[in-house]
């Protein structure tokens, strides 16, 4: 077998760069292929032995990036009302995705004031500001997780406090927590307790697609914000996310990935919550021909007229559609 189709497999294996940091070299070495370089995760690490396994000519010398971390750092939590994750870590660098109060990350490195993440929800790897993170080790974070009941704000946004500071946390926020009085009550690994209003939150399991209906139109005409996953800015693949995740229902984060994760459906089958994917964008089904989404050409979540356009934006919708998709819960 020669280098290239050990890069080929290697790669293939490891998946998409989005959710999966590495940097690797492959090199030979007296008849035999070296496979070089740093992944971010054991997981990770395992794959790429596994692809070596199936050759005699080929071996591994990669570390895993989570090895390094501390057993005390090697989990964190988002304490901030959202926590941008960049490409780079550097405050100028792009914003490629985005987290929310409560959500977890595996840690994998450190720079600076930034933290190199892997989000439990979507796999999406990238750099985090530290101080917007509480770090744990995995028996303390298994406790928070079964310390409560789970629950969503279902609030576009809720006026919470942390520790006896006042936050405005974004729909969608879900932790484990304990009703007192008129307070969901969670306290997080470093101690530090959040104080929700019981009336801006309702447990996760009582979930269902209905509830999604309920709650879409709420972000209407919040700003379009490229990474964006929250009320406070969404983009197109953030904001069907997010509404997902509201009902426990976990979809890839990019637009392309969504339209690989759903299956094919036909226009005479559309129904509320199905997507509709177009070239790098997608919107989700409300019925009636419509479909909302989070777009520039308004710069916010709006509506538009799909199946009977009524303007040349609608139109030029119409014509770029690339499929309907729907998700099957079954299938996650």
């Amino acid at each position: 077998m020669d280098a290239y189709e050990v890069v080929k497999q290697v790669k293939k294996a490891l998946g998409d760069k989005r959710m999966c940091k590495y940097g690797l070299s492959f090199e030979e070495r007296e008849g035999k292929i070296a496979v070089v370089g740093k992944v971010d995760t054991i997981e990770s690490l395992k794959k790429i032995k596994k692809v070596a396994h199936n050759f005699d000519n080929v071996y591994v010398k990669v570390h895993a990036l989570e090895k390094d971390v501390p057993d005390s750092h090697r989990w964190a939590i988002v304490i901030s009302p959202t926590s941008d994750v960049k490409v780079e870590a550097n405050f100028r660098a792009r914003n490629v995705h985005q987290l929310i109060f409560g959500e977890v990350v595996k840690v994998l490195n450190f720079w600076g004031d930034y933290t190199l993440a892997k989000d439990s929800r979507t796999d999406f790897v990238g750099w985090m500001r530290t101080s917007t993170l509480v770090f744990s080790n995995e028996v303390s974070l298994k406790k928070w997780r079964s310390s409560g009941t789970y629950v969503v704000i279902d609030k576009r946004f809720s006026k919470s406090n942390l520790n006896g500071s006042d936050l405005h946390l974004p729909f969608g926020v879900k932790v484990p927590a304990n009703e007192k009085g008129r307070f969901w009550i969670s306290t997080l690994p470093n101690g530090h307790v959040l104080r929700l209003k019981k009336s801006d939150a309702s447990p996760c399991n009582s979930k269902r697609l209905d509830d999604m209906f309920n709650v879409w139109k709420e972000f209407l005409g919040t700003p379009y914000l490229w990474g964006g996953t929250s009320s406070y800015g969404y983009d197109c693949s953030g904001y069907v996310g997010r509404l997902y995740d509201y009902i426990g229902m976990r979809i890839s984060r990019d637009s392309d990935l969504q339209s690989e994760t759903t299956v094919s459906i036909k226009e005479s089958e559309l129904e509320f919550g199905d997507f509709v994917f177009f070239p790098g964008h997608v919107a989700m089904y409300i019925g009636k021909g419509s479909i909302v989404h989070a777009n520039l050409f308004y710069n916010c979540v709006s509506i538009s007229q799909l199946l009977e356009p009524t303007n040349s934006y609608e139109k030029s919708l119409r014509e770029r559609v690339t499929k309907f998709g729907r998700l099957i819960e079954d299938d996650l």
